[in-house]
């Protein structure tokens, strides 16, 4: 009998202890569920893209959250597969890829019951919509530095800079990188500036232009014409920084640096941000990763 006793002390323990965790449950809520709709173009630049889904998961496991990942399958860049998804997703909070955010603020007009992060743009007034912006101006700053080394480190190295200058931003970014490079006392460096970004045959002149001046290393920053730049400056055999080139596996050992934007610090400062109210801008820095060019002895 004492032993039947024991055992249904036990049992209501249990019970207890069970009740006790679906009360907690209902007062403090599940953690939210977060998915994040990627494009063609995002993974065509992500070195791998497990890893990526990997980087972002700790990023919001660390604010507390689980979070799904699926890619566009379509090469063509529309919103329709997003929309389409959009309509199914049971996750409360939806996290856009660069391409993607620019429906953001028209897709949290429509998605009323759905809170979005998106990457870029000015803050939109929405309350279920937070963006990320990246401060690419600490990261300017290490460049001016790092191309000024690296052309000390060489008799025969110059470099110059394309620099889109299309918004405040973006002049203040080259203002920083110019100052940081100039130094106490030194020329500044070579800079072309472009109020917009400029047409393939425009680049093909400027760095001709340049290289017959000697230059050997290129800052390349002119927006979506960086990729006419860097297809020329591949069949010049020189060197360049740019941004975004870390995924680009093709561009090989000629990457002096690049400035790079990671997502996952981005998610875990918006994450952060909807925990205490969501809605407006949060901020999240810009990174250089050096290249492989960088330390390469055969440039100068």
């Amino acid at each position: 009998m004492s032993s039947l006793r024991a055992f249904a002390a036990r049992q209501s323990r249990v019970r207890t202890a069970v009740l006790v965790i679906f009360a907690q449950l209902v007062t403090f809520g599940c953690t939210p569920g977060v998915i994040f709709y990627g494009d063609q173009a995002l993974r065509a630049v992500v070195p791998d893209s497990e890893e990526f889904a990997r980087a972002l998961q700790r990023a919001a496991d660390d604010s507390g959250h689980k979070l799904a990942l699926e890619w566009d399958p379509s090469t063509e860049l529309t919103a329709a597969w997003l929309e389409d998804r959009l309509a199914q997703t049971d996750a409360p909070l939806v996290v856009l890829s660069p391409y993607f955010s620019l429906f953001a603020s028209d897709l949290a007009d429509t998605h009323t019951e759905l809170n979005f992060i998106g990457f870029g743009g000015g803050a939109s007034g929405r309350a279920n919509l937070t963006r990320v912006v990246f401060d690419r101006v600490p990261a300017m700053r290490d460049a001016g530095s790092l191309v000024r080394t690296w052309e000390d480190a060489g008799a025969d190295r110059k470099a110059a800079a394309l620099f889109l200058t299309d918004s405040e931003t973006r002049r203040a970014e080259l203002d920083t990188l110019a100052d940081s490079y100039r130094g106490e006392g030194s020329e500044g460096i070579r800079v072309n500036r472009f109020s917009a970004p400029p047409d393939r045959e425009t680049v093909r002149r400027v760095i001709r232009d340049l290289r017959a001046e000697g230059v050997n290393a290129f800052l390349v920053f002119i927006g979506p014409s960086n990729r006419s730049a860097l297809e020329v400056l591949q069949s010049e055999a020189v060197v360049f920084a740019t941004d975004f080139a870390s995924g680009a596996t093709s561009l090989g050992d000629a990457v002096l640096f690049s400035v790079e934007n990671h997502m996952d610090t981005g998610l875990t400062a918006a994450l952060n941000a909807t925990s205490a109210g969501g809605g407006g801008t949060v901020t999240a820095l810009s990174v250089i990763e050096i290249g492989g060019a960088y330390a390469d002895p055969q440039f100068g």
